[in-house]
């Protein structure tokens, strides 16, 4: 009889833990006012994995860290216009200007050195081979 009233106790608390779980559980609503925002976070968001969840999207997963970086993302990824083209095209531009002084420099390096005298040359070659002819 005490085994069966356990039982009954574990069972409606059980219940009532997942109605709790149900009863806040909400459809995620989208935080930008403006609908092309959302479908632009929508669009970044299904790209990225959840670092919690790990298989499913960022734009998908029901994790809090996942709802954080939803909003983060709708509020600090810039659009693509004339204002913010430095910020897009600036590390284009610094690519290209290491490229080319990387380049001068490697042009005016000095050559690797003078060519050794005969001298020089037969030390060398009887360090390398000793007597042999």
């Amino acid at each position: 009889m005490r085994r069966g009233a356990c039982l009954l106790c574990g069972l409606v608390l059980a219940c009532l833990c997942l109605g709790a779980t149900l009863v806040s559980a909400r459809e995620a609503a989208p935080l930008a006012a403006d609908e092309a925002v959302e479908q632009r976070l929508l669009g970044i968001a299904g790209d990225l994995r959840c670092p919690v969840c790990q298989n499913e999207s960022l734009a998908v997963s029901p994790a809090a860290l996942a709802e954080d970086l939803r909003r983060d993302i709708r509020t600090h990824r810039p659009p693509l216009r004339p204002s913010t083209w430095l910020l897009w095209g600036g590390p284009f531009v610094f690519l290209v200007l290491g490229l080319i002084v990387l380049l001068r420099y490697l042009g005016r390096r000095p050559s690797r050195g003078t060519p050794l005298s005969s001298a020089e040359q037969e030390r060398v070659a009887h360090l390398l081979y000793g007597d042999r002819p």
